[in-house]
């Protein structure tokens, strides 16, 4: 799939050339390209290109291995695999696109006991103004209703959910985790005042606001709120996501885009997760993305492969299938089914009931 049309194209029988030019032209790798390249040296933007053609046509060889590894296993292990929107990475490049600080960060907020008045903010940056409750957290055990839970849901049939990002090769999985889960907490609180198509706040501003060398360590979920609550937020037109810091952070005070406050809850059981679901909208959670079975770098279905337990990559839950969580990525369209992974569910796979953010904005 190239250009969110639906368009395929069956790498066995295509020409390898004509595989690489077609994924050049699709419109996500055009704006990328245009990202990458911008105010670049022609000698610099000669090698860029050079490195990117011969990355993709690397990973069109390894596709081809891997699918047909894939096709050794078992049928209900397997997953769909094809060309998707981070085809262009190096496997290096993949890896920064991961937040290894999540394990550690997940720890400390759990470790976090009440008496501890020492506690200082200084892991979370110099522009963060979290307090002691605050980074313990409010935990997410209020108010929910002992309701029956429906065999499928999803918030974005009810117009709770914004289209699908791209982070590009920055490490800002938190930032649009974070505000993914804000715009559909707006779209939810304040009906009619926003609609999903058209609301899309900008990653550009948190990210300009955390510590330099995010793009490269990561980052945690509610530091990005707790930037929105002091600087607020504006819209991704007034400040269009660059992929890279530019190390000049800005307050917003016309934007009406705020957060009050939030809550944390770790190591939840699925059927509590579920019900925060339906309770407040989607959720800002956390997983591993290892995959030791095939890379999932290039996932076009749900995944069955293997996984790891410790936390490395930040993404959004907005409901389930009878099957599975349906997780909104920020990996761009031509990733996993149309943007979204679809994880099984019933077995806590990834790890992905390790911990559940959830923003308040009254």
């Amino acid at each position: 799939m190239f250009d969110g049309q639906r368009n395929h194209l069956n790498i066995i029988n295509t020409d390898l050339n004509n595989i690489v030019l077609r994924y050049f032209q699709s419109p996500h790798q055009k704006r990328f390209l245009s990202m990458e390249l911008k105010n670049k040296p022609k000698n610099k933007t000669d090698k860029i290109l050079d490195t990117r053609i011969k990355t993709v046509t690397k990973n069109v060889h390894r596709l081809v291995k891997e699918i047909q590894k894939c096709l050794q296993l078992p049928k209900e292990k397997r997953s769909r695999l094809g060309i998707t929107s981070i085809f262009h990475l190096t496997e290096k490049e993949f890896k920064a696109l991961l937040n290894p600080r999540l394990a550690d960060e997940i720890k400390t907020l759990r470790d976090i006991k009440p008496k501890n008045e020492k506690f200082t903010a200084k892991k979370f940056g110099k522009h963060s103004n979290l307090t002691l409750k605050d980074v313990r957290g409010y935990r997410c055990v209020d108010n929910i209703p002992n309701q029956q839970i429906p065999e499928e849901f999803n918030w974005a049939n009810q117009g709770a959910v914004t289209p699908i990002r791209n982070q590009y090769k920055c490490g800002s999985c938190a930032i649009f985790s974070a505000i993914a889960s804000l715009e559909s907490a707006y779209l939810i609180r304040q009906p009619g005042k926003f609609s999903a198509s058209t609301l899309d706040l900008s990653e550009q501003a948190v990210l300009d606001c955390l510590d330099y060398g995010l793009c490269q360590r990561g980052s945690f979920v509610a530091q990005s709120w707790d930037i929105v609550r002091k600087y607020r937020v504006p819209n991704e037109q007034e400040r269009p996501y660059l992929g890279q810091q530019t190390g000049r952070c800005y307050s917003y005070p016309q934007s009406p885009i705020t957060v009050s406050y939030w809550c944390q809850s770790f190591d939840i059981s699925e059927e509590y997760m579920q019900r925060l679901l339906i309770q407040y909208g989607p959720l800002s959670v956390t997983m591993n993305v290892d995959s030791y079975g095939y890379p999932i770098q290039y996932l076009k279905g749900p995944f069955y492969g293997n996984c790891g337990f410790q936390p490395n990559h930040a993404l959004t839950v907005i409901g389930w299938t009878r099957y599975y969580w349906i997780i909104k990525n920020s990996w761009g369209e031509n990733w996993g089914i149309d943007g979204y992974l679809y994880l099984p569910r019933g077995q806590n796979k990834c790890n992905i009931q390790n911990y559940v953010g959830i923003p308040f904005i009254v």
